[in-house]
């Protein structure tokens, strides 16, 4: 829970502060995801979701990385833009929502 929080507040920050233009800062958004996944492995594993345990696993092994993280300066609404692949994207969501309904 407490990753999920610091994670709203910097990328909240980071687009509407000069975080963004930061390249450290970039590195902080990915060691939260990075984190989150973690922390949610752990409770699988506790829990005895070993499927599940081991898909978020392989998410971290395959988060693209903090290089690839940018504020869009030109937008109205400053969207944090992360260029991960859609088949990354499709299966942290799939893991999520088994994470979030198994526990």
């Amino acid at each position: 829970m407490y990753s999920l929080i610091m994670g709203v507040l910097c990328i909240t920050a980071h687009r509407y502060t000069k975080l963004g233009t930061m390249k450290w800062s970039n590195f902080v958004l990915y060691l939260i995801l990075f984190l989150n996944i973690l922390e949610a492995i752990g409770q699988d594993f506790t829990s005895e979701k070993y499927f599940n345990a081991f898909a978020g696993f392989l998410l971290l092994i395959t988060i693209s990385s903090p290089g690839k993280i940018s504020v869009d300066q030109t937008g109205k609404h400053k969207d944090l833009e992360w260029n991960m692949p859609f088949s990354w994207i499709m299966g942290y969501t799939i893991w999520n929502w088994i994470f979030v309904l198994g526990n």
